[in-house]
């Protein structure tokens, strides 16, 4: 890892390069197992 700096990319290592990384945007769903609608 790099500096102290929890949030930081690790420095760039073997097959490893920071540059690449891209933003994990999406979407995401969260169900109820019973199958009941919810607004909750």
């Amino acid at each position: 890892m790099s500096s102290g700096d929890p949030w930081s990319l690790p420095v760039k290592q073997g097959l490893y390069d920071p540059s690449l990384e891209k933003d994990a945007c999406g979407v995401g769903f969260i169900v109820a197992i019973d199958g009941k609608r919810s607004h909750k």
